[in-house]
């Protein structure tokens, strides 16, 4: 697919008709990638190779199916987030990257780095009511990327339409985690809540909002 890009117009990422189609795969259930492609001086697109599409195919089983065990990424690691109160010793928990590669002609092989991370667990009523009481800093960390950052303890339900509409837009491109569709609407767990990055606010979803074990 090609468009005409023009540098001083804007087009609202929602529109765009690459990104519009990946949200409805996903609404669809369809596994799938976009990526950026450079473009040749002489304004034509490169074609992808054929070799690297196969690995793109094994990332993307891999992928949905660890979101769909309740596993979530946090920059290029995987972890499994626990859910508070946790009665174990072992504050330590298992963490892994996957790398894809091609050997030979069609091939595809994967890499696994398994390191050792303290423990990730899901957002709490009770890390918000600190951050509320000014208690402590309550830093987090921001799935997918990886991003940190600390809670100012401004939450939002999802009975606000506004709200509700945030989320529907950020399910379009990256979807809830597995098995908690229910819990934004019945939960007393604020769905959204403010987060200060590099001194900026800005909304997150809640479910996608992290305390390591060093910060709780």
């Amino acid at each position: 697919m090609c468009r005409l890009c023009v540098d001083s117009l804007f087009i609202d990422p929602l529109e765009d008709p690459v990104l519009k189609s990946y949200s409805k795969c996903l609404s669809a259930g369809i596994l799938t990638v976009w990526r950026r492609v450079l473009v040749q001086r002489a304004g034509i697109h490169q074609t992808p190779q054929e070799s690297n599409s196969l690995s793109y195919f094994k990332e993307l089983w891999v992928f949905w199916c660890l979101l769909s065990r309740g596993y979530t990424r946090l920059g290029r690691l995987f972890v499994e987030p626990q859910v508070l109160p946790i009665t174990r010793k072992n504050r330590k928990q298992i963490a892994f990257s996957l790398h894809f590669f091609i050997h030979g002609e069609s091939t595809v092989c994967t890499s696994i780095d398994a390191r050792q991370v303290s423990t990730v667990y899901r957002l709490d009523k009770c890390h918000i009511s600190a951050a509320q009481i000014g208690l402590k800093n309550v830093k987090v960390i921001l799935a997918p990327y990886g991003m940190e950052g600390k809670l100012t303890g401004v939450g939002y339900k999802y009975n606000d339409p506004h709200m509700a509409r945030f989320l529907n837009n950020w399910h379009m491109f990256y979807l809830h985690p597995h098995g908690r569709a229910n819990w934004k609407i019945n939960s007393k767990m604020s769905s959204v809540v403010e987060v200060l990055i590099g001194g900026a606010r800005m909304k997150y979803p809640a479910s996608y909002v992290f305390v390591t074990e060093e910060d709780h």
